[in-house]
């Protein structure tokens, strides 16, 4: 009887970890979609973005995204590490992006960027 009941506890804490861990990969995903959908309004916004681009830049945002949360919220790499990964993700995402904007949006995407640095600056 003992050991039945030391299977079931054991079973028990494996299904609740396995769920427990279902669970957190769902919100995960559900934060990174929020950011997705959140930023694409935002660039649809200020870009004028048609559907055509919207659904195209959306599954390039859900890739990419979650590689920079990642790497922001890695405590064991130096942070002039993190910003040059970070660099190269962002200036990934611009070279998949550009190809899909007019010349007009590219300008203003660029506007964007350095009103960006003038504001940090």
């Amino acid at each position: 009887m003992k050991q039945f009941i030391n299977r079931l506890s054991l079973s028990l804490i494996v299904v609740l970890g396995f769920a427990c861990t279902t669970v957190f990969e769902q919100t995960v995903d559900q934060l990174t979609t929020r950011e997705v959908v959140k930023r694409v309004r935002q660039l649809s916004a200020e870009l004028n973005l048609t559907p055509d681009q919207k659904a195209k830049i959306r599954p390039i945002l859900m890739t990419e995204v979650p590689k920079l949360k990642a790497v922001r919220d890695d405590k064991s790499m130096p942070q002039p590490e993190k910003t040059a990964k970070m660099h190269e993700i962002f200036n990934g995402m611009k070279d998949q992006i550009r190809p899909l904007l007019t010349p007009y949006q590219i300008k203003k995407l660029q506007k964007m960027k350095e009103d960006s640095f003038t504001r940090k600056a």
